[in-house]
């Protein structure tokens, strides 16, 4: 180190270039603090646009839809359509409060036998949320030849296992493991369902039971109550959100640059 050589210079100068660096420094430091602000900010707002939502504020009620409750006795006629939560009270017109049981199939995961599982061909197998994005679940490269619980092209996969109430869309048939549960749309849009399941995490976090790890059970997620829109409005819903939060992650991307 002693015989190191570099440019020394003058003490005031040396001075003058601490307090420059100092304050271009502290200029970008409040850059990312604002960058991380912004982020929060972004994360705040799809909450609320999903809030909102889900109480029928997001878009205009149209009278000539058919109620939800028609929807309902169509796809289960002996749905349970009254039930009470604190997202489904004054409901707009046309909605309907019922369980997700009864607008959705549910489908609790089971791992196959581990003798069964590789890396090289079969049926895909997925355990959690490892392979889960923002919306759509990733390939996996892990399969079984002998599969027990099957998740349907366009179910969403709910995690039911530590951490509880992540979801994503999975847009092929895949074998789903303990840590896992479908819900499959008996009628209506897979990602209406993906949106206002973002709503219940924080519920089902609060319903988990275990010491070692926290899971909720099937009668769980089969019961919990949703305020259910007439169809055509859960694709306005949608096509909404959709639009907002593609406005938001557009901006989420600029920050990242």
């Amino acid at each position: 180190m002693e015989r190191i050589f570099f440019p020394l210079p003058p003490l005031t100068e040396q001075y003058r270039i601490v307090s420059e660096i100092e304050h271009w420094f502290a200029l970008i430091n409040q850059i990312e603090q604002d960058k991380l602000d912004l982020q929060e900010a972004i994360k705040q707002a799809k909450n609320k646009i999903l809030n909102i939502a889900i109480h029928g504020k997001l878009v205009p009620q149209d009278p000539s839809d058919e109620p939800a409750s028609e929807l309902l006795k169509r796809i289960n006629p002996k749905a349970e359509i009254t039930c009470d939560n604190a997202h489904s009270r004054k409901l707009p017109n046309g909605w309907s409060k019922c369980h997700l049981k009864d607008a959705l199939l549910i489908i609790m995961g089971q791992s196959p036998n581990g003798e069964t599982i590789n890396q090289i061909n079969g049926i895909e197998f997925h355990q959690g949320k490892l392979y889960f994005s923002d919306i759509f679940v990733q390939s996996s490269n892990v399969y079984t030849s002998e599969p027990k619980k099957m998740a349907e092209k366009d179910s969403i996969l709910l995690c039911v296992r530590a951490p509880v109430g992540i979801v994503n869309i999975v847009t092929r048939s895949v074998c789903i493991g303990r840590g896992l549960c479908a819900l499959k749309p008996k009628k209506g849009n897979s990602k209406f369902y993906f949106y206002w399941l973002q709503t219940l995490q924080n519920i089902f976090e609060r319903k988990a039971t275990g010491t070692t790890f926290k899971a909720i059970s099937s009668e769980t997620v089969k019961n919990e109550c949703i305020a259910l829109p007439p169809l055509a409005e859960q694709q306005r819903i949608v096509q909404k959100i959709d639009e907002l939060f593609s406005t938001l992650d557009n901006i989420q991307k600029a920050l990242e640059v």
